[in-house]
């Protein structure tokens, strides 16, 4: 997928992260529990590593 200035990213629990036509695959902490729980867990995961 090739979309003009634009990055594409795909974020998955216990993956290996690499990139695969321009899209790049993003690991994130696999956490158990509620589903807003892991909503918060994974959002701020994100924000911590993209700013």
């Amino acid at each position: 997928m090739q979309i003009p200035d634009y990055e594409v990213h795909l974020i998955l629990p216990g993956v290996e992260e690499w990139c695969e036509d321009n899209v790049q695959i993003n690991n994130v902490l696999k956490v158990e529990g509620l589903r807003l729980k892991r909503m918060w867990t994974t959002v701020n995961y994100i924000y911590k590593y993209t700013t």
